[in-house]
């Protein structure tokens, strides 16, 4: 599986990317997206994360079961439909208010 956060021209936000290998259970998958995800918020403090996807059933579940939400859809210049997924807004105004009083 390749795994890693990314900063995409056309998105504000920083997004998890990844893709899966053939062999890579759902456990594994889940984990490792999970892992990658508290390490941008945690020891990045990346305020946002989003995940972009193609409308595959294996990788929105993945998505939800690391606690992002389903945000919107776009077509690309191509025609092919993506969609956007990012973190409840609780989590957003948490980390805010967290960095506010860092400050």
């Amino acid at each position: 599986m390749d795994l890693r956060l990314v900063k995409r021209e056309a998105l504000p936000d920083v997004d998890v990317g990844f893709a899966f290998l053939r062999n890579t259970g759902p456990k594994v998958t889940r984990r490792s997206a999970a892992a990658v995800l508290a390490y941008g918020r945690n020891t990045l403090r990346l305020g946002r994360i989003v995940a972009i996807t193609l409308p595959t059933t294996r990788t929105i579940a993945v998505l939800e079961k690391i606690g992002l939400r389903l945000e919107g859809t776009s077509n690309c210049e191509d025609g092919v439909q993506l969609m956007l997924f990012g973190p409840p807004v609780h989590r957003v105004r948490r980390f805010a208010r967290q960095r506010m009083r860092a400050l």
